[in-house]
């Protein structure tokens, strides 16, 4: 890659990303956290489609699986787009509050795809340096919401700091990304003194982040990541070579422990189960029901909660409840799926699995303490951690997948390590040049305009749910607009169905019940297996009429578990 579009590249992923976290329009939208993060991921990755093109012979040459599993992915996710029994919009921008969405997806790929372009040491930290910015602005916005004093305007029923992430375990886990950068900053030589300092008096600010965020998954994750970048560490010393082998074993000993631990088993389980590990397990069985009934479609990319009450089992309906519904696994790889099926998680696994393989392969080869590469690879591995168990939340997901295409560049730039290169190029003289301040070239006008472009069409097609939902908090909020207006905002395209029931709730709660059941019987034909809409109608329609038969017989059909619907 020219030397000028690598600049551009690193300077777009590293900044891109930065912003995708940090992103929150508290001011503009009901949902202030993810149609945003989307917009800005979606301007982001169509950015970088041009380059895509330009270098699509190296990636065909040096990335040849990984380009094929990413256009496959995207390919059956499109399938479950179209197959799927909800509208397309619901498969191209994902659930409301979620928007894991095709469009997501896409961005995402294309960002993993042109990081694994990156040879420049300039770029690879670059990265670091976006991450640790992420990082430090978390720890201020939530010190700042602990003292009472959170710049953020939102509604927060968690009694927990949030960051720019607008739930406390999203939080939770970047902060545990974030201690684990700090760790192997700290054990990493080549810093300065002054800033591994620097470094380690932020450990306990965030650390207490951590806690106030009343999260489990940000202390696993931080001991996960700190236990591997000792083991690194203690590697690198020649001396303590055996020792190294002896700690590596305790940390897999310490990994099932705690592991048995979560899963209420062992002497940890008093410490770490937590009875969402329970709610946990339903909602992974009915994931793994929709995947296994739709082994070639899935339900539809993102459609996890319009299918839940589907295919949860007898046993949900007692914990977490026959009420309680979600609208994810609370695991990625059953997300996935769930949503498009056999193909789409085979795609997904080839992806990590290949980065993986790649990352272990660099290990072995290498066995100094090389902070940057160990920088990329522990963050990776704490995000792969955190999708076990959780979502697959935007300003979580731009840096696993950013940091999984660096660990294939990575490993291309530097097969033996930076630290390696860097002694080979000072016994043949050429470190001065490699120190020597290099001007950055300036990109050619057609490639410049064709990222500009790119940008726009991404903007473009992100737009539309950030529109419509930023007139629904100025509809809910000025409380402006008539009943007319709102149904023609419920109605206009993207259509949601979240949006559609709020606006049928307020319409009942109005004394409008004819126009709400009308609204009603709209969002139950686009969203035929939405169990809210069709409540939302039973709800408004008498009692005695035959159509209330029919209604109930298509609540049963959609909830099979709940007695409310069983015939007497």
């Amino acid at each position: 890659m020219k030397k000028e579009l690598e600049n551009r590249l690193g300077v777009i992923l590293a900044w891109g990303a930065l912003a995708v976290t940090i992103l929150v329009t508290d001011k503009i939208n009901t949902d202030p956290v993810n149609v945003s993060k989307m917009l800005l991921l979606s301007v982001v990755g169509f950015s970088l489609l041009p380059i895509i093109f330009i270098q699509m012979k190296d990636l065909l040459r040096d990335s040849r699986m990984i380009l094929v599993a990413s256009a496959g992915f995207i390919v059956f996710a499109t399938i479950s787009m179209f197959t799927s029994a909800n509208p397309i919009e619901r498969g191209l921008y994902g659930a409301f509050g979620r928007n894991t969405g095709l469009l997501t997806y896409t961005s995402l790929l294309v960002i993993f795809l042109t990081s694994t372009l990156i040879s420049q040491y300039k770029n690879f930290q670059r990265v670091i340096n976006a991450l640790l910015i992420a990082g430090i602005v978390n720890v201020v916005l939530a010190l700042f919401a602990a003292s009472g004093n959170d710049p953020l305007t939102w509604e927060n029923p968690y009694n927990a700091v949030l960051g720019t992430f607008g739930n406390p375990n999203f939080i939770s886990a970047f902060m545990g990304m974030f201690f684990t950068l700090l760790m192997v900053q700290i054990f990493n030589d080549k810093v300065s003194t002054r800033l591994r300092l620097l470094f380690l008096g932020l450990l306990p600010f965030v650390a207490l982040t951590i806690y106030l965020s009343r999260s489990l998954q940000g202390i696993l994750i931080a001991v996960f990541g700190s236990a591997l970048a000792s083991y690194f560490f203690v590697r690198s010393k020649e001396k303590y070579s055996r020792a190294a082998n002896l700690y590596l074993g305790g940390i897999v000993v310490a990994g099932l422990l705690g592991l048995a631990g979560i899963l209420n088993k062992g002497p940890l389980a008093s410490l770490l189960y937590s009875y969402t590990i329970k709610l946990r397990s339903e909602y992974w069985k009915a994931g793994v029901n929709m995947g296994m009934e739709n082994p070639f479609t899935g339900v539809g990319i993102d459609s996890y909660g319009i299918y839940y009450r589907s295919f949860r089992e007898l046993s949900a309906t007692v914990s977490p409840g026959v009420g309680v519904s979600t609208d994810t696994a609370h695991n990625v790889y059953l997300d996935v799926f769930s949503g498009v099926g056999f193909p789409g998680l085979l795609a997904y696994l080839v992806i990590n699995g290949f980065v993986l393989f790649t990352a272990l392969k660099h290990l072995k080869k290498t066995k100094t303490f090389d902070g940057l590469f160990l920088a990329i690879f522990l963050g990776w591995a704490a995000y792969q951690l955190q999708s076990i168990a959780s979502i697959n939340q935007i300003g979580l997901a731009v840096w696993g997948w950013l940091l999984g295409g660096l660990i294939i560049a990575y490993s291309r730039a530097y097969p033996h390590g930076i630290i390696e290169e860097r002694k080979s190029e000072s016994r043949s003289g050429v470190t001065g040049k490699r120190l020597k301040k290099e001007e950055s070239p300036l990109l050619d006008a057609s490639t410049s305009l064709k990222i500009i472009g790119g940008a726009i069409i991404g903007l473009l097609i992100a737009l539309p749910p950030f529109v419509n939902d930023a007139k629904m908090r100025n509809f809910f909020s000025n409380k402006e607009g008539t009943a007319e207006s709102v149904i023609a905002l419920g109605e206009s395209w993207p259509v949601d169905n979240l949006r559609l029931n709020k606006i049928i709730i307020s319409l009942a709660n109005n004394n409008q019940n004819d126009k709400a059941r009308e609204l009603a019987a709209f969002a139950a034909l686009k969203f035929p297996s939405d169990y809210v809409s069709w409540w939302a109608l039973d709800q408004l329609t008498r009692d005695g009429i035959p159509e209330k038969e029919f209604l109930r017989a298509k609540l049963h059909e959609i909830d099979p578990f709940n007695p409310a619907y069983f015939k007497k």
